[in-house]
């Protein structure tokens, strides 16, 4: 990194990356300390060289919040999300793909700590856009359904959660891609949860077994 720094500048775009993939290893060692303020350097570069709605930009914020989330620093991975999202809304307007994917994981970040909702109205103001923007059997839309859902389930708007959820499992489970198939399960997971709140035992056990079961291609 340092040569690659004298070389070619530490704002040059291969240098970048080549720092981002260095404070990955790191955090991926465990070496957090000095994962993060070589994220922190990066993404600030990142921010001034490309902008805030870059793809470059996205990832190092990403990773960032990633690095804040495991080191028991949720409240700091939120709010860097926050400013990464109004300032791709700033940049790029309010149905941007930059900003409905950010959208996405603020949405899961805020339901995953006690944050229901607003995770359902951040998620609930970017699934129109969405919806516009990709196919309507997108795995994105899918996924979005999918944290949607759950926020809902945790708001205990059950039947709405069920809709979602349901339409959720139909996009995943068709998709192809081992990914999509963890995520299809994760929705029947989030079924099955639904179902036994909504007191249906028989419901609740056909999801859990399909949350159990091979899906995708």
């Amino acid at each position: 990194l340092d040569l690659a720094r004298k070389q070619a500048g530490a704002d040059n775009p291969d240098t970048l990356v080549t720092a981002h993939n260095l404070a990955f290893l790191y955090q991926s060692m465990g070496r957090h300390d000095e994962a993060e303020p070589l994220f922190i350097d990066t993404l600030e570069r990142c921010q001034r060289v490309f902008g805030p709605a870059h793809p470059g930009t996205m990832t190092c914020t990403q990773s960032l919040a990633s690095l804040y989330q495991v080191t028991d620093r949720p409240d700091e991975a939120i709010v860097l999300m926050e400013g990464a999202l109004e300032g791709a809304r700033s940049a790029t307007g309010p149905e941007s793909p930059t900003v409905i994917d950010l959208s996405r994981t603020l949405g899961a970040m805020y339901a995953q700590h006690g944050r229901a909702e607003e995770g359902e109205a951040l998620l609930a103001g970017a699934l129109p856009a969405l919806r516009r923007m990709a196919p309507e059997d997108h795995p994105m839309l899918g996924d979005m359904l999918s944290t949607w859902g759950e926020c809902l389930r945790r708001c205990e708007r059950l039947d709405e959660s069920r809709d979602a959820l349901t339409e959720a499992y139909e996009i995943l489970s068709a998709a192809q891609g081992q990914r999509n198939a963890e995520k299809a399960r994760t929705a029947a997971e989030r079924l099955a949860r639904v179902w036994r709140a909504l007191s249906d035992e028989d419901e609740a056990a056909r999801w859990e077994a399909l949350s159990q079961q091979p899906t995708g291609g």
